[in-house]
């Protein structure tokens, strides 16, 4: 008696497909800084980044779960993050485009390409975005200089007009009377 074709899919075949996950490298993006020169002038420090990951990321991910899971890795609270800086690319080439993904749609076409890539390996994902707040406050807090805990909206200016700074010169005069 001969066999004849299997009726569906293994079950080893139907859980590794229903189980696929790519790699993900989260870079965050810090600010720069404003340093003062031995001058006296100021520039700004080149931008720090921070590479978390990788992390496995399931491919059947919703929009919100994968916001969930980005917030889980890098320890903060979901509406912490910086949506509108939510850029991706593939590892490889590293001179590949950034690619938005600010909302749904930018995620499902992420996911698209990323299923059609799943197929020949497992694909590698870098996501960069802007530093959260409350990233960039710890960081300011570990630095442990007080000038760069000082966030921009806690200046004594209103205007953000630059002012001079004086020098207060102090000078005492001792007047010695003698009376004979």
């Amino acid at each position: 008696m001969s066999e004849g074709p299997a009726i569906g899919a293994p079950p080893s075949v139907t859980s590794q497909q229903s189980e696929s996950t790519f790699e993900l490298l989260i870079t965050i993006i810090h600010p720069s800084k404003r340093v003062r020169t031995p001058n006296r002038k100021t520039k700004n420090s080149k931008a720090v980044s921070e590479d978390k990951g990788p992390f496995n990321i399931p491919i059947e991910v919703g929009w919100a779960d994968f916001l969930d899971i980005v917030a889980e890795k890098l320890a903060i609270r979901c509406s912490d993050l910086v949506i509108p800086s939510l850029m991706w690319h593939w590892l490889k080439p590293a001179s590949g485009p950034w690619l938005p993904i600010h909302d749904q749609n930018g995620f499902m076409s992420m996911v698209k390409k990323i299923k059609v890539k799943a197929d020949k390996s497992e694909p590698f994902v870098i996501i960069r975005m802007q530093a959260p707040s409350t990233l960039q406050k710890q960081a300011a807090g570990l630095s442990g200089n007080a000038w760069d805990a000082q966030a921009e909206d806690e200046s004594d200016f209103d205007d953000g007009s630059i002012a001079k700074k004086v020098r207060v010169y102090f000078i005492s005069v001792y007047l010695v009377l003698s009376f004979s």
